[in-house]
């Protein structure tokens, strides 16, 4: 009989887990997730918040000198300084029984792909989760602070037939990523729910191409590569849903895996099955997940870790950019 704690290697096991992670995370494979080898350093050394600082843009606005041939005329520099962008970093842990999970192996031919590839692809649904529920706090503060100036809103909650204007569309799409200003170019990925993906499907709007990396191929909406994801919002109205949709450059999210002092470990159990005994598979990640040009204040966090609710929450963000076109984000809500 195969038992886990016989093929347990915890060195190994976890290197094939994260790898796996990143595999399975679609905001990292799209390039809208960007892993930073600063933030690897900071989510592994002390403390719970971090401090990331960054150049403050060049105002483009402020008007050269013109050269002249008087001494007496001394041109005066402009400040180049610098900000911060606070950080706070996810503990995380989750566990499985092994008497459940040492049923399930037997006969495989890799048990130990089968538990590293199941776990890998769970922290990795687990950071898409957490990337969306900070997606949302942005989003919520551009909408409280902001005068919405990251989102474009075509929605209704109207009692009557919804109505192509209230769709997703090229032209709507133009127009949130419109809020980038003259950085609209930048966008390279989309993020929708299935509702909003299955209709451009059906309108024959989405291009596959594919991955000379992976031989994957991938969906493309307006030359954006398309992640389909359900946890984006949907807001349910009194006759309406309403979906949020993403629009991303690339980098938008910075992500630094940090490295617990027991990212994987078994619990043994003795008394567990009327002293059969089984084991409990502990795993553990410490990472940080930074919206570029926002910062996380922490204002109402009651523990440790951010809980989704809270990441969503606008009281929990603050703008650190000068230029909103700076941030690479930009949001649509439509009704499907």
């Amino acid at each position: 009989m195969i038992t886990i704690s016989k093929i347990f290697d915890p060195e190994m096991w976890q290197e094939g887990i994260a790898e796996k992670a990143k595999q399975t995370n679609r905001f990292i494979l799209s390039g809208v997730a960007v892993n930073n080898m600063e933030l690897d350093t900071l989510a592994t050394g002390p403390g719970r918040i971090v401090e990331v600082p960054f150049w403050k843009s060049i105002d483009a606005n402020d008007e050269p000198d013109y050269v002249n041939d008087v001494d007496t005329d001394v041109s005066t520099p402009s400040d180049v300084s610098q900000g911060v962008q606070v950080a706070r970093k996810a503990f995380l842990h989750k566990s499985w029984g092994i008497m459940s999970l040492a049923k399930e192996v037997q006969g495989l031919s890799d048990p130990v792909g089968y538990i590293v590839n199941n776990i890998g692809g769970y922290w990795g649904s687990v950071a898409e989760k957490r990337t969306i529920a900070s997606c949302v706090g942005v989003l919520s503060d551009s909408v409280t602070n902001h005068s919405s100036d990251m989102v474009v809103n075509i929605a209704t909650d109207d009692d009557t037939t919804i109505t192509d204007a209230e769709l997703i569309s090229p032209e709507a799409i133009i127009n949130a990523k419109l809020t980038l200003g003259d950085r609209m170019n930048d966008v390279t990925a989309i993020a929708l729910h299935s509702v909003v993906y299955a209709r451009l499907l059906k309108l024959q709007l989405i291009e596959f191409k594919i991955d000379p990396a992976t031989g994957v191929n991938l969906p493309y909406y307006l030359n954006m590569q398309v992640v389909v994801d359900d946890d984006l919002p949907v807001d349910a109205g009194t006759n309406r849903l309403i979906y949020t949709t993403v629009l991303f450059a690339p980098g938008s999210f910075g992500m630094g895996y940090g490295s617990p002092d027991y990212p994987l470990e078994i619990e043994r159990k003795a008394s567990v099955g009327n002293g059969g005994g089984a084991d409990i598979l502990h795993s553990r990640e410490t990472y940080i997940i930074a919206p570029r040009g926002y910062e996380f204040t922490s204002s109402s966090v009651s523990g440790m870790t951010p809980s989704l609710a809270e990441l969503k929450n606008a009281a929990n963000w603050n703008r650190v950019y000068d230029y909103r076109k700076n941030i690479p984000v930009a949001f649509l809500k439509t009704n499907g």
